[in-house]
């Protein structure tokens, strides 16, 4: 029997308790009902206090309810009728030949979900009517004549985790078969585990009910609400507690009856007599004994079995250690979520004068108030400067005012935001940052009563909402006039320490970036410089701005050549360019950028930037010509291209950036070429120069007339490379002082194979390698650790190396006793290593498990421990206070809201929108770190894969924050990759939407990476057909046999294999013919087992994967009749009759497209089918999939009996390789210029 399920149940979905139409819920007019009639009862007293017999308890007999007029009615589309040849999506199941009966007996029962579900009375609807009548779960269906309760619902395959909750973009519910089971049963409930789901079983499977569908919530929270407490009773029974925490009194009265229910269960029984139990239960132990009347005939739920797979058991929710979170963290999750989080550390110094202070913040707000009640305050002007257009002071009702002053001022109209009504009486109880706003001085204009401010937000205002420090403004780069007379008052704002002394003391650390909703370090010392101006000029918001509409708008010509009096450039958006420079610019058609050569520019003094012309010869990637495929020199395809003699003009504004080409000869070495490679995105190389006047001369010219280039004769612009040669010497410098320097430690949680961090080293060139890392999986881990033999691996869960790492410390209080030790999960008799040493950790990276904050993880539990794995990756960043920090997840992170308190008798409310994104924020501004985030596509930076992901930056204070990476590769991205972020102060007119990272089409730098550009290198093999002496199409016989002549080798799927291909290094069948290609076959690097093989499927199902013709995207829809399913084929299904939309089922992937998102359930029949190969009779292998994700070849993945699902499980978990090196690449790009800082710091020093 299939073990229970380990994910989201319905059990943990809670509802509101204002039922629809105000009215009582049904379950507490029975509880009425049931009262009065034990109260009719004799009360005979019952001595002694040892255990009673609960079998003989019994309930009340209730009056049948009319269910319909109570929770309404559902009109029941045309759906599948579960039969037993019935497999949800993604289900491997046994030979569907023979009858139904035969198919029964045959078949293990699975275990099955289903979400959007209800339970409808279908004897309450005329025969032509779609109309049921909705009913609980629990009502009893008829004792004769049959059952007439059904359960209907979208139904999905039940697998041991939610890994691949998340990892599609697509609708959680998109393509889900409806289903309809006649004469489910409803299991018992399971009281002893928190987040047990519950299930419905029939004749063919067990179902576990997720999420009931919105007109059925008022009926399921009726039915669960006693149940959660009874739940929640029990917990507090087997703890020994007093008291059932989160509920008061009359609400465990309320749940009595599901409590002596849970007490029927033989283990339990003798719970009877806990403390916070017997009070309750001791007026039914009274009671004289009736029979009991079942609520519901219920059965066993599924069996819950040890796990064979220690992969999977590791990730069930039971074996979930509780969330170990800092002193820190801990205060500021308080509230917001439902677990009982473990506090690991000194409590922090209570706040004994809070008291204090919080009367004399409202006393210092009530004469904020008064000023700003007062019409036409007195204005005085030094009299020195009285006449001047612009003076430093001011007098207001003879308060007086200077620059850089921090001001309080009323607030006004912004956008479509009005500002508050301060004659208000309500006003009083309001705060602050309500009612006014923050600035600095910058000068005053006494004629027109103006005072220039640079505004502070408040992070209530902002981002961080509610939970923002009160004390904490930031920065913002923007600048206004505003009237003298709407200044109230001064405030003190601290921009070094942290500190409160008193009511009206602020302080500021950041900046914070309307444009993308980053905060970044305040750069004093430029301030304080701007600061030195005579005024106007002292506003440094002005000059951002200037610098930026500049940047945007402006050009203007430049001489760099000391040997000419004449402009030889123009400047435009922060790049020069220079004649004989590279340069990309717009491509009008799709794909990348296109890339010019420029020959002159053309300025038609004072001309506007539209009229500023660029005259250059075309420049052509090689993959636009033809035969190419032999040339000797075409080493790396995307970075190859060729100088022809065709000649356009465009305008400035179609110029996007440079870029730099080298002549072929001009480099010594094939190192020396791959390096120029490999430093930027932005090097080519050329070595060929075609004559051609016009496109259509191309092909007719190659390859007979092209010539190759001559690197003594290629012009190139000699200044626009000297930047670049510049930050080669000072890389050259930063290396050897890196590799002199003693060896800085990373840690990387939830390591999975490692592909996060071992991507970020491999791009950021050795910057922050990864040393340590913590992985639940055996297998992950195990992966991780072969193939980074230096990396230290803690194969343990997150939450108990926490502790075991503050304890290991030598300053902490309490030590670890030797024999308390965890043990790696792998090995229990080997303890996992020591911790690294707080000071040494320089970078964590946490790649978080994505199901709880996806998507398509709509019904979150309550009490899911994954969702609060982000306060233990917090608490290692508090722990060790790493100069960066790296945090990855699915972009539903952006969504999720916080689920914090008990809101009431019947609901739990969830209330506080994108917390968790909040609270990563506002945790790490509390820590002295600058961030910033986003969502970016791993299709973008070269992966050929749609995978979107939310990934967050942060570095402490002092250094440079690394950017988020731009697009390298013209990908489609429909999402636009934009995000919204919770800010009263987006109603000012500033776009509520932030787009950091560009999706412009036409403006990369290199081609979308293609499916043949990936795998097409990889050895060619087919599944043998099972049996030709089956019924077979010729035309499938012809593409056999072929196949077969044409040398491709055709190898049988047997199920008593682990798995089915090439197994060490079989070899490629040709040399790279892509850059990617060459990527993954490093020279470096050898390939020891290149894992070349796909799972093993079913006869049946390999049937029908060869069956599907080789065209791109051919599915299911081309299986003949006698191999299609139900479900799949047939037109009367539920799919058939929505015209099989959405579907990917059996799909063949396309050579000239990508890989849809790789998820951990590979298999035609999944969600995510499109996993068929797009030239071979088969699906991918793991090394085809591997590729998808970006990982190189000699990246092995290890699985307990090798397991191929296993490996899936791994490849679907990892961070793109491309995206980890694109994140890396700016990582070194950040600490490179701390470095150049420091460099320049010691030249002034020597020179000083």
């Amino acid at each position: 029997m299939a073990p229970p399920p380990s994910r989201r149940s319905a059990l943990e979905v809670t509802a509101d308790a204002d039922v629809a139409m105000g009215r009582t819920p049904v379950a507490k007019r029975k509880r009425e009902r049931e009262i009065a009639a034990l109260n009719a009862y004799e009360n005979p007293t019952i001595h002694g206090e040892e255990q009673q017999d609960l079998g003989t308890l019994g309930y009340p007999e209730a009056q049948d309810e009319d269910f319909g007029t109570d929770y309404g009615v559902y009109s029941l589309p045309r759906g599948v009728l579960e039969e037993a040849r019935y497999n949800a999506p993604g289900e491997e199941d046994e030979d569907d030949d023979g009858d139904d009966e035969e198919i029964v007996k045959r078949k293990r029962k699975p275990v099955r979900a289903m979400t959007q579900f209800c339970f409808i009375d279908y004897r309450s609807s005329p025969a032509a009517d779609t109309q049921y009548a909705l009913v609980p779960p629990d009502a009893s269906p008829e004792e004769e004549g049959g059952g007439w309760i059904a359960t209907v619902g979208r139904c999905f395959l039940q697998t041991e985790d939610d890994e691949d909750l998340g990892q599609e973009d697509a609708d959680a519910d998109a393509g889900l078969e409806l289903m309809r089971l006649d004469g489910a049963v409803l299991c018992a409930p399971d009281y002893t585990v928190n987040n047990a789901a519950f299930f419905v079983e029939t004749e063919y499977a067990f179902y576990e009910l997720r999420a009931p569908s919105a007109v059925y919530k008022p009926c399921w929270d009726d039915f669960l609400r006693p149940r959660l407490i009874a739940r929640a009773a029990i917990v507090a029974a087997e703890r020994r507690e007093t008291q059932v925490r989160g509920y008061r009194r009359d609400e465990v009265e309320d749940a009595v009856d599901c409590i002596i229910e849970a007490l029927q269960d033989p283990k339990l029984i003798h719970l009877q007599n806990a403390p916070v139990l017997q009070d309750l239960i001791r007026p039914y132990l009274n009671q004289p004994r009736v029979p009991a009347q079942p609520r519901f005939h219920a059965r066993p739920r599924p069996k819950t079995s040890p796990l064979s797979d220690p992969d999977l058991a590791v990730l069930r929710p039971e074996n979930q250690a509780q969330t170990h979170v800092t002193p820190l963290i801990g205060r500021l999750a308080d509230g917001y979520f439902t677990e009982r989080l473990r506090v690991v550390g000194a409590e922090p110094l209570r706040d004994h004068d809070a008291t204090r202070r919080q009367k004399a913040e409202a006393r210092f707000f009530r004469r904020c108030l008064l000023r700003a009640r007062k019409r036409d305050p007195r204005l005085e002007y030094p009299p020195e400067e009285r006449h001047e257009n612009c003076t430093r002071h001011v007098k207001v009702d003879g308060d007086e005012y200077s620059v850089n002053d921090f001001v309080l001022v009323k607030r006004g109209n912004w956008g479509k935001l009005p500002p508050p009504n301060i004659d208000d009486d309500k006003a009083i109880r309001g705060k602050l940052p309500e009612y006014f706003w923050f600035a600095r001085v910058q000068y005053f204009e006494p004629g027109r009563r103006l005072v220039h401010l640079e505004w502070l937000e408040h992070g209530s205002e902002i981002l961080l909402g509610e939970m923002a420090d009160p004390k904490e403004l930031f920065f913002t780069n923007l600048c206004d006039g505003w009237p003298i007379q709407n200044i109230v008052g001064k405030v003190q704002v601290n921009l070094t320490l942290r500190s409160k002394p008193s009511e009206q003391d602020f302080f500021a650390r950041h900046v914070y970036n309307y444009n993308d909703a980053s905060f970044t370090s305040i750069d004093a010392d430029k301030m304080n410089l701007f600061f030195q101006n005579k005024i106007p000029h002292n506003c440094l918001p002005c000059h951002v701005q200037a610098l930026e509409e500049q940047e945007r708008h402006g050009w203007k010509l430049v001489k760099d050549d000391p040997d000419s009096r004449q402009p030889n450039g123009v400047s435009y958006r922060g790049n020069k360019y220079h004649i004989h420079e590279f340069f990309l610019f717009k491509s009008k058609a799709e794909g990348p950028a296109k890339i010019g050569f420029i020959t002159d520019i053309f300025d038609n003094h004072h001309a506007a930037r539209d009229q500023m012309t660029i005259q250059f010869k075309l420049v052509l990637r090689i993959g636009r010509l033809e035969d190419i495929e032999d040339d000797p020199n075409n080493f790396d395809p995307e970075r190859h291209v060729v100088v022809t003699d065709e000649v356009n003009t465009i305008p400035l504004t179609e110029v996007i950036r440079p870029v730099h080409v080298y002549a072929l000869g001009f480099f010594k070495t094939d190192e020396e070429r791959d390096a120029w490679i490999e430093y930027s995105p932005y090097n080519f190389y050329c070595a060929y120069y075609l004559p051609s006047k016009a496109p259509q001369e191309r092909n007719a010219l190659w390859p007979a007339k092209r010539r190759e280039v001559d690197p003594t004769e290629f012009l190139v612009c000699e200044f626009c490379p000297a930047p670049m040669f510049r930050d080669r010497e000072l890389e050259e410098r930063f290396d050897r002082a890196e590799a002199t320097e003693e060896r800085d430690c990373c840690l990387e949680l939830f390591l999975g194979t490692g592909a996060f961090g071992g991507a970020a080293d491999d791009g950021s060139r050795g910057c922050l390698k990864p040393t340590h890392g913590i992985e639940i999986s055996p297998s992950a881990a195990r992966t991780a650790q072969k193939n980074n033999p230096e990396l230290i691996v803690y194969n343990q869960d997150v939450n108990v190396a926490f502790p075991y790492f503050v304890k290991s410390d030598p300053s902490a209080v309490f030590g670890v006793d030797p024999r308390q030790t965890p043990k790696q999960i792998y090995d229990e008799k080997q303890d996992i290593p020591p911790p690294p040493p707080r000071e040494k950790i320089k970078a964590i990276f946490a790649g978080l498990p994505c199901q709880s904050h996806s998507s398509q993880n709509m019904y979150k539990k309550a009490e899911d421990k994954k969702s609060n794995l982000l306060l233990t990756a917090l608490s290692f960043v508090d722990y060790y206070r790493p100069t960066y920090f790296f945090l990855e997840n699915v972009p539903g992170f952006l969504q999720w809201n916080l689920q914090a308190r008990q809101a009431g008798k019947h609901r739990v409310e969830g209330g506080y929108e994108q917390g968790g994104l909040v609270l990563l924020v506002r945790a790490l501004l509390e820590m002295g770190y600058q961030c910033r985030f986003g969502l970016l596509e791993a299709g973008g930076q070269g992966c050929p894969q749609r995978r979107r992901r939310f990934f967050l930056v942060a570095a402490k204070i002092g250094h440079t924050l690394p950017r988020l990476p731009q697009p390298t590769h013209d990908f489609d991205t429909p999402t636009k990759l934009g995000f919204k972020v919770p800010s009263r102060t987006d109603s000012r007119g500033i776009k509520d939407v932030k787009r950091p990272i560009s999706t412009a089409r036409g403006t990369a730098a290199h081609a979308a990476v293609t499916v043949r550009d990936a795998i097409g290198d990889l050895l060619p093999f087919d599944w043998k057909y099972p049996d030709l002496r089956k019924r077979i199409s010729e035309d499938l016989r012809t593409r056999i046999m072929r196949r077969e002549h044409q040398g491709i080798k055709v190898l049988p799927v047997d199920k008593k294999r682990a798995n089915c291909g090439f197994h060490k290094m079989p070899g490629y069948a040709y040399e790279p013919f892509s850059s990617f290609q060459r990527q993954a076959r490093p020279k470096d690097r050898t390939v020891t087992d290149l894992q070349h093989y796909t799972r093993v499927l079913i006869p049946k199902n390999v049937e029908r994967t060869v069956s599907i013709p080789l065209e791109a995207n051919s599915d299911y829809l081309s299986l003949p009749d006698h191999l299609g399913q139900y479900q799949l084929s047939n037109t009367s299904s539920y799919v058939g009759r929505q015209g099989f939309p959405g579907k990917s089922l059996y799909k063949r992937l396309d050579w000239k497209g990508h890989f849809q998102t790789t998820v951990t359930n590979v298999h035609p029949t999944a969600k995510q089918g499109q996993v068929l190969h797009p030239g071979c009779l088969r699906m991918v292998t793991v090394r085809e999939l591997a590729r998808s994700q970006g990982f190189p070849d000699w990246y092995v993945f290890v699985a307990l009996k090798d397991n191929v699902v296993t490996m899936h499980r791994q490849i679907g978990n990892a961070v793109p390789w491309q995206l980890g090196r694109a994140l890396g690449r700016e990582l070194r790009a950040a600490r490179l210029k701390d470095f150049k800082k420091r460099d320049m710091m010691r030249d002034d020093a020597n020179h000083g």
